[in-house]
């Protein structure tokens, strides 16, 4: 169900129809916000409502900003904060977006949510904002995605989400490890382009964190960490040295990590077996 979604917003439109309704999916939408990077594809069953945000191509242009600032998450009907850009992209098509799933019932049917990069940042804030309204969030699966929740919203939201919220990493993705977060930010300080001891310190007080387990992806091996658990993100930033940073956005390599048919690649592999 999420694989079909999923590649339903990343491919053309002519197959839908048939593929769909193979899997017994006949009611879709999409929802676009070029201006403010959000993309979103809204599908339904009887039983179920899938919503797939995609991804920014200009995802690094957000991050290599570093605008990591922050604002209250209430909207989000969270205590804590929220990443604001991220925020602002929701807002500008939360109206069609939200329209579209109460249309094909959303309020009566579980409601599945799932994104790849700035999308899977996107995916999280909404569903927090649909667990609030009352809907049946199922699990939430997010990829390669920034951070979008300081930790008092992260743990929040986990628990809003009864732990139906999983994370997925490949191993030199740059895109899933910012802001750094926990103990990562004391090795990322020394690597960012604003200052080491400032910037550890700037980075550790805005707590940036991710929502749920993760699963990383390693030498072919998916090795699973819990809620706030950040040592995976502490190795990262530890095994880059202090002219990491442009050195690796700028690498060729770097858009294959954080690629979308990578990580449709590797969701195939791990739901399929191949």
């Amino acid at each position: 169900m999420m694989w079909f979604a999923w590649r339903a917003l990343h491919s053309d439109s002519a197959w839908l129809p048939e593929e769909l309704a193979s899997v017994g999916f006949t009611e879709y939408a999409a929802v676009s916000v070029p201006a403010s990077g959000l993309q979103a594809f809204v599908t339904a069953n009887d039983e179920h409502v899938v919503v797939s945000f995609r991804g920014s191509e200009e995802v690094l242009d957000w991050l290599t900003n570093l605008s990591f600032a922050q604002a209250g998450a209430a909207s989000e009907g969270l205590p804590g904060d929220v990443h604001i850009g991220f925020r602002t992209s929701l807002d500008a098509g939360w109206d069609a977006l939200s329209d579209a799933v109460e249309a094909f019932g959303g309020r009566d049917r579980r409601l599945w949510v799932t994104g790849q990069s700035l999308g899977g940042a996107l995916a999280t804030l909404a569903a927090a904002r649909w667990a609030a309204a009352g809907f049946d969030v199922a699990p939430v699966y997010a990829f390669a995605n920034p951070r979008s929740l300081d930790t008092e919203a992260a743990v929040a939201l986990q628990v809003a989400l009864a732990g139906r919220a999983y994370r997925y990493v490949n191993e030199g993705d740059l895109v899933p490890r910012v802001p750094p977060w926990g103990g990562a930010a004391a090795e990322a300080g020394p690597v960012l382009p604003i200052g080491g001891e400032l910037a550890s310190s700037l980075i550790a007080q805005l707590g940036y964190a991710h929502v749920g387990r993760l699963f990383h992806l390693e030498d072919g091996t998916w090795t699973e960490y819990g809620p706030l658990d950040d040592s995976e993100d502490a190795t990262f930033w530890g095994a880059l040295d202090a002219a990491g940073w442009f050195a690796l956005i700028g690498l060729a390599s770097q858009g294959a990590e954080h690629d979308r048919d990578t990580y449709l690649c590797l969701m195939r592999e791990r739901a399929f077996g191949f």
